[in-house]
């Protein structure tokens, strides 16, 4: 194995040990570390919660007491750069440099401006070799929904929906189900993956859907839904049963039980949404609305990754699926649904 293919293997790991934490972290990032004396993985960790110890922390913390004596020797591989300042926890660069760890290899740096580069200068101002660069692409966007959130102040947002094979989404004033059973369950999976879920007034009044996850283990995220005009009928599931439920409206005298919040909104726009949202500690978000309200994210650049669906059958007509312009990342199938995800350019 060359030398640069071992440092992308051992990134990978980071990468594979960061993605372990899936929402834990809340708005701070997801990272992963290994510590490697000569070939061998002798530490790993990743930041598990917020507000607990970073990856680099607990990487060091996980090396074995007959192992310890190699730290100092260890090359360490972290997927963020280091942090520099002071937070929930002390800074990982001076734990770094207390373990006299002289060289780092980083995917990327931190966009953070309480960081960016400073946790470099730091290190190497104290002699440390420090490479950055490694699968930058990837460490890029496994940072994606700490930049929504801490730089852009704002919930990561997914946007999902299902298409019929010539590429309708629906039809008007009636349920359509267009995937299959593997796609519903994968699609519950993802709901247990954030931490709200959004619909707007229309498929709410059409579908009349629960928007719990039901099919795959895990908590239900925080349902949302825009009814700007009140026209959801008290009876239908959001509004009646007994689940927590975030309604935006225009009014002030919106009626519904207590596991309700309401939130008036006087002006009316995704930027004042996206706010409260972040304000609520909501910082994923998957947007299951219909063509319209999906539409309106896609035509304000407020959203951050697409998951589509496409099933076998063909709807002839109905309503129009949204207009997705951005590059294709990857493509599966599932037993006849095909599922295209990525991300805005």
């Amino acid at each position: 194995m060359s030398k640069q293919i071992s440092h992308e293997f051992y990134m990978q790991r980071c990468f594979e040990l960061a993605q372990m934490a899936h929402k834990s972290t809340k708005s701070n990032p997801m990272v992963g570390a290994v510590l490697v004396y000569e070939d061998k993985i002798i530490g790993e960790g990743y930041h598990k919660e917020y507000g607990k110890n970073h990856a680099e922390i607990n990487a060091l913390d996980s090396v074995k007491a007959d192992n310890k004596k190699y730290i100092s020797q260890s090359k360490l591989y972290v997927s963020l750069e280091p942090c520099f300042h002071e937070g929930k926890t002390p800074p990982c660069v001076d734990a770094i440099l207390r373990n006299n760890i002289k060289e780092i290899y980083i995917s990327c740096l931190d966009p953070f401006e309480k960081v960016a580069g400073k946790g470099v200068g730091k290190l190497r101002d104290n002699g440390a070799k420090v490479t950055i660069g490694i699968l930058e692409k990837e460490g890029k966007n496994l940072i994606r929904k700490f930049i929504a959130n801490t730089i852009q102040r704002r919930p990561y947002v997914i946007v999902k929906f299902a298409q019929s094979k010539d590429g309708f989404i629906g039809k008007e004033d009636k349920e359509v189900e267009i995937s299959n059973i593997y796609s519903r369950t994968l699609s519950h999976k993802w709901r247990s993956e954030v931490d709200g879920i959004m619909i707007g007034t229309q498929t709410a009044i059409t579908d009349n859907p629960k928007l719990t996850n039901r099919l795959y283990n895990g908590d239900s995220p925080l349902r949302i839904v825009l009814d700007r005009q009140e026209r959801i009928p008290k009876t239908h599931e959001l509004l009646s049963d007994n689940l927590p439920t975030l309604i935006f409206a225009s009014k002030s005298n919106y009626a519904v039980p207590s596991q309700k919040k309401i939130i008036i909104l006087q002006e009316w726009n995704l930027t004042n949404i996206m706010a409260e949202l972040y304000r609520l500690e909501i910082y994923s978000l998957i947007v299951e609305g219909g063509a319209q309200l999906i539409q309106s994210f896609l035509n304000t650049q407020s959203w951050d990754e697409y998951r589509v669906f496409t099933g076998s059958n063909n709807l002839n007509d109905g309503i129009k699926a949204p207009l997705l312009r951005a590059p294709l990342s990857y493509t599966f199938k599932l037993k006849g649904d095909q599922i295209t995800c990525g991300y805005p350019k």
